[in-house]
């Protein structure tokens, strides 16, 4: 999500044209002058509207608001939920709450020379203490990847302190549906076997 750095390149084009009206700004008069400047700021700003389009566009409901809306239909509001990932918004606005500390797990895998086994510890025995109803996953881009196989789940390449976490996530765990299917921002549902 990228694509206003793009805006930059408006600079470099404008540069060269400007130079060239200016050049022609002594044969033409200053409405005709005008008119071409309009027309080369709109000529410039037309491979821009894709990306607002595909980008910016509303999105309504979002995967925040389709995340929300499954949790309050789904699941029971006195048992805890997990938002795998740094998406922390979802427990407020579906009123759910986290089984651990670590209800943003992201720092797990940000910061792994500060925060080791002990914490990924102190996550899987708070898991099995008080286990999520559902566990939705997020996609963030510091996550292993997760891929539903037809014997459960399997989990990309990860440190060796996490392996007990995802194992304990795979047996425990079943993909049930996808909530934003679709976008970039699809979110995987898994429910407690």
């Amino acid at each position: 999500n990228y694509q206003h750095y793009f805006i930059l390149c408006i600079s470099p084009v404008l540069v060269p044209a400007a130079y060239v009206l200016m050049q022609l700004s002594g044969r033409i008069t200053r409405s005709v002058f005008r008119f071409a400047t309009v027309i080369l700021l709109c000529a410039a700003s037309l491979p821009l509207l894709p990306l607002y389009r595909d980008n910016y566009a509303p999105r309504y409901p979002s995967a925040y608001t389709k995340a929300r809306d499954y949790l309050l239909s789904e699941t029971v509001s006195d048992q805890p939920i997990l938002v795998w990932g740094s998406r922390s918004a979802i427990y407020v606005m579906s009123e759910r709450y986290a089984p651990t500390a670590y209800f943003n797990e992201r720092p797990l895998y940000l910061f792994p020379g500060e925060i080791r086994g002990a914490q990924w510890e102190e996550l899987l025995n708070d898991l099995q203490n008080d286990p999520p109803q559902v566990i939705i996953y997020t996609h963030d881009s510091a996550l292993p990847f997760i891929e539903e196989t037809s014997s459960g789940c399997e989990i990309s390449a990860g440190a060796d302190y996490t392996v007990p976490v995802y194992k304990y996530f795979c047996e425990n765990y079943r993909y049930e549906t996808t909530i934003n299917s679709g976008f970039r921002d699809a979110w995987e549902v898994y429910r407690r076997r």
